[in-house]
């Protein structure tokens, strides 16, 4: 059941919003992260929604999760222990909540599993990636760099018809055969460090998010790795060094567009073909990941607990005004830790599974708000 806040709208400029000051854009994540009190963010009139179902997956806290192929089993990457530590993969059967089996990982980072599209394996990164048999849960034979063990970053996936797992480290992108487990395509980036990826399934293109700021988009084809978009960096600020990093990137479903959620800035609506931003979302500093739903819907969530409302930031945007449409209660919230690395749609895009910090996967309807947005 959805509920309809009176909190007062945002500033915009027809139908596209102002993009925020120097403070707002700078100081208000700090303020809010050091409980200042009047540092609050203020949204529009939209239904409140939440879940339709609270998956119990781990005792401290929830942090990335994948849904697998047939929509039957949820991956989520957690901690029983303490957090932030993330030492687990769990997979989880959706229908009766039980946990059919526990991964540990090695390393102090998060580690984003992931599902072929084809249902057979399941992947997360580690300091020595392996890939699980995803009928059996037993492990399959590691990953092979040509210059040794395969070591995943945290955007990992699969190509559309599962013969590739796509991966990153500093200075390349790459692929490796699922069947042989070995490296067969690298792309080696000399300009910056590579800190996000992401496959852009209708322009058949890999998105490459660096270290400063700018993005490369490399055809997944193309015989020579020679980037064939590039979107310039995000001005520099001086005294902020992270400002604009590169969190996440999603593609529109026409191909036209690419939503890239940054680090202090606003998520950004990059048209592809101009290479320029054409929209900022507002109230989305912070944010982590980001997803494009349905062709219509943006998906952002920020780090950072909203004082004006109930539970974690997860708000759903109207892609072709920038107006929010929906706002997604995260029930148990507890800090500002809201297990805000990952969100995944199920294949079909009817559900929307949200990680939390209190160790519970959260599942939203996504036909609530569907149909809210202008064609």
């Amino acid at each position: 059941m959805a509920t309809t806040p009176g909190t007062p709208t945002g500033s915009t400029h027809g139908s596209i919003p102002f993009r925020k000051s120097f403070l707002m854009q700078t100081l208000l994540p700090f303020l809010i992260a050091a409980g200042t009190s009047g540092a609050k963010l203020v949204h529009a009139q939209v239904p409140e929604h939440d879940p339709v179902k609270v998956v119990q997956a781990f005792k401290i806290e929830s942090l990335v999760v994948a849904v697998s192929a047939d929509g039957k089993r949820i991956a989520v990457n957690g901690t029983d222990s303490k957090p932030f530590s993330s030492d687990l993969v769990r997979v989880i059967e959706l229908k009766s909540e039980k946990v059919v089996g526990d991964f540990p990982v090695n390393g102090a980072q998060q580690f984003h599993p992931a599902f072929s599209p084809d249902g057979k394996q399941l992947v997360f990164g580690s300091l020595q990636a392996t890939v699980i048999n995803a009928a059996t849960l037993k492990p399959m034979r590691p990953l092979q760099r040509m210059s040794g063990a395969g070591a995943l970053e945290k955007d990992v996936f699969y190509s559309p018809d599962s013969k590739i797992l796509w991966s990153f480290d500093q200075n390349a992108v790459i692929g490796y055969d699922t069947k042989t487990m070995r490296e067969t395509r690298t792309i080696p980036v000399s300009d910056s460090a590579i800190v996000a990826l992401a496959f852009l399934p209708k322009r058949k293109m890999l998105a490459v998010g660096l270290k400063n700021n700018s993005i490369q988009l490399y055809p997944v084809g193309a015989k020579k790795p020679v980037p064939e978009i590039v979107l310039p960096a995000a001005p520099p600020k001086s005294g902020f060094p992270s400002y604009g990093l590169i969190r996440s990137m999603a593609e529109s479903s026409d191909g036209q567009f690419m939503a890239v959620s940054r680090q202090d800035k606003d998520v950004e609506l990059w048209d592809l073909d101009q290479k320029q931003v054409i929209r900022d979302f507002p109230k989305t500093e912070q944010s982590q990941p980001v997803l494009i739903l349905k062709g219509k819907y943006l998906v952002a969530r920020g780090t950072w607990p909203d004082p004006d409302r109930e539970g974690g930031p997860v708000t759903v945007f109207d892609l072709n005004t920038g107006k929010e449409v929906a706002y997604l209660k995260a029930k148990g919230y507890s800090g500002i830790n809201v297990g805000f690395w990952s969100m995944q749609a199920s294949p079909d895009e009817k559900q929307l599974f949200v990680p939390c910090g209190d160790g519970t996967v959260q599942i939203f309807d996504v036909s609530e708000w569907a149909g809210t947005a202008t064609d």
